[in-house]
């Protein structure tokens, strides 16, 4: 039961494999550029000695900034890529070409067969998906032994990237098993996916309960206590009695489009600017947050699919 198992997960695996191979190749050449510019800059020996960096650090985050976004986009969408693969032809090619009755018809029980695939599925997944988290996480390290970026590097690397693929394996296969064929169930899961991760997202960020900055009055600057990797959730305006002001009430006393009349006209008012953030000292929390509703949910998913397939017909 194993070996046709393992023959049957074999094309999807070759696909996973030769999208982590791309992936990977991509995100070691771009890294060890990165470790020899920061070298041969002066910045890495700079951080090491605990000296003043930050023109150094400015004109190297300069340099590398579309490549940090680029390399953020990818970690967030290679694991549902590779979850997707994995997942989406698993049941929906088994029903799409009715080989699901041969197995049916053997002495080897449905849930037992089912089992089985799915078993092999999640190791080769796991396997997979933690080759890229790995990758990710040297990646993210780069940055991170600059004093840049900590926050990515917590939040899309170590068990994160292995929870995306998961959930997105999950919710492609209860979409194989509900529409039984292959091109719907990958364009039904990625759409479910993307929903499902958003939503998940936000709840992981409310559950990690954000930081309150203090009151600054430069209206047009964050507080000082805000770093670089620390993510800003929400602004706002108090006034003196420590009132939220809205944007209509802001609008109503001090009028404007900006500049430095507004600004002196809220010092005047002894309006204040109020920030809320998530420091990226606890990013770690918002990760193991978010892995652990990715897996509840992910397993929703899968129970989802086991009854569909399971159903007499």
């Amino acid at each position: 039961m194993s070996w046709v198992a393992w023959r049957q997960q074999r094309p999807s695996t070759v696909a996973a494999a030769i999208l982590l191979a791309v992936a990977g190749s991509i995100l070691v050449a771009s890294g060890w550029q990165v470790t020899a510019v920061a070298r041969d800059s002066g910045l890495a020996a700079c951080v090491a000695a605990g000296g003043d960096c930050q023109v150094l650090v400015e004109a190297f985050t300069n340099r590398y900034g579309a490549m940090l976004e680029s390399v953020s986009a990818l970690g967030a969408l290679l694991p549902v890529a590779l979850g997707l693969l994995v997942g989406g032809p698993l049941l929906a090619r088994e029903f799409e070409q009715g080989t699901h009755r041969l197995a049916w018809t053997q002495s080897v029980t449905r849930g037992r067969w089912l089992a089985a695939r799915l078993a092999m599925a999640a190791g080769v997944l796991v396997a997979v998906a933690g080759v890229a988290a790995v990758l990710l996480t040297w990646w993210w390290g780069r940055f991170d032994q600059l004093h840049i970026s900590t926050r990515a590097a917590l939040e899309e690397g170590g068990l994160v990237p292995v929870a995306s693929a998961l959930l997105a394996f999950s919710i492609a296969l209860a979409a194989g098993a509900v529409t039984r064929r292959v091109v719907p169930a990958l364009a039904t899961g990625l759409v479910v996916v993307l929903v499902v991760a958003l939503g998940l997202n936000l709840a992981a960020q409310s559950l990690v309960a954000p930081r309150p900055l203090p009151m600054t009055s430069l209206a047009a600057t964050p507080s000082p206590r805000a770093s670089l990797d620390d993510q800003l959730l929400a602004s706002g305006y108090r006034d003196r009695s420590g009132r939220d002001l809205s944007a209509h009430a802001l609008d109503r006393r001090c009028p404007g489009t900006g500049g430095q009349a507004v600004g002196r006209c809220l010092a005047a008012n002894g309006i204040q600017r109020v920030d809320r953030d998530q420091a990226a000292s606890r990013a770690w929390q918002r990760a193991l947050a978010q892995s652990a509703l990715y897996l509840v949910v992910a397993a929703l998913f899968v129970a989802l699919a086991w009854w569909r397939t399971l159903r007499p017909d």
